[in-house]
């Protein structure tokens, strides 16, 4: 027997008659570049593991990152076409935490001072147009890549591919504007693999595997016209 949606998640209906889910996006979109963001290694994909990478994307001690111009440039017109405002500075950070797939122990970021903000786009909802704020488009570096399965020693070991360390990346943060899942899920215009604005501004790879990743930011807010009660 099919389950409801109220059944499936366990809420129950006066508890969904008050709240409504509240979904936010930050999309990944890895830059159509030649090299990477803060070196002269190769973007390309698919290269034998470990054969693009120099002392610089490897973190080693005594190397300073050199930003990508072009990099700059891919991101000004993402940040245009999806109405932000590009800033004239900004500023890269660190944030620091460790994992295997991450060399220097911390990614070159923005936080405080990013490319741009304050953007929106239109998506086609029942029938009508749906605003999705943009809080923000910043860059940054990509980590290495994981790889857990098709090697002789899987089960035991994990290996790591660091050809994806300094991927130059655009972070899209969308404002909490999306109300339902099924708005969500979807994927917004500025987020689907087939998007208008990245076929015409050329920002992702066709058939890379992984050139855009998304996460899903929720929360459960009081709907509108209720008033809350203690």
């Amino acid at each position: 027997m099919v389950k409801s949606a109220q059944e499936a998640v366990g809420v129950a209906p006066e508890i969904l008659a008050k709240y409504e889910p509240v979904i936010g996006l930050e999309v990944h979109v890895q830059l159509l570049t030649k090299s990477k963001i803060f070196c002269a290694c190769s973007n390309r994909f698919g290269d034998a593991p470990n054969s693009n990478t120099c002392p610089i994307c490897l973190g080693l001690p005594g190397t300073l990152p050199i930003l990508n111009k072009r990099v700059v440039e891919m991101a000004t017109r993402a940040s245009l076409a999806i109405n932000c405002t590009v800033h004239e500075h900004s500023r890269f950070a660190r944030k620091n935490y460790f994992y295997p797939d991450l060399p220097k122990g911390y990614q070159i970021s923005q936080y405080e001072l990013p490319l741009a903000t304050g953007g929106w786009i239109d998506v086609d909802h029942d029938g009508g147009k749906k605003r999705i704020g943009i809080t923000r488009l910043h860059l940054e570096e990509d980590a290495a890549k994981n790889l857990h399965e098709g090697f002789a020693e899987s089960a035991t070991k994990a290996y790591i591919d660091y050809n994806r360390c300094g991927t130059p990346l655009c972070e899209i943060v969308s404002e909490p504007d999306i109300a339902r899942a099924r708005r969500g899920l979807c994927l917004p215009d500025y987020a689907a693999a087939d998007s208008p604005v990245h076929r015409r501004q050329r920002l992702q790879h066709g058939r890379r595997i992984a050139a855009l990743r998304c996460q899903c930011e929720r929360k459960a807010a009081r709907r509108a016209g209720i008033r809350h009660q203690s």
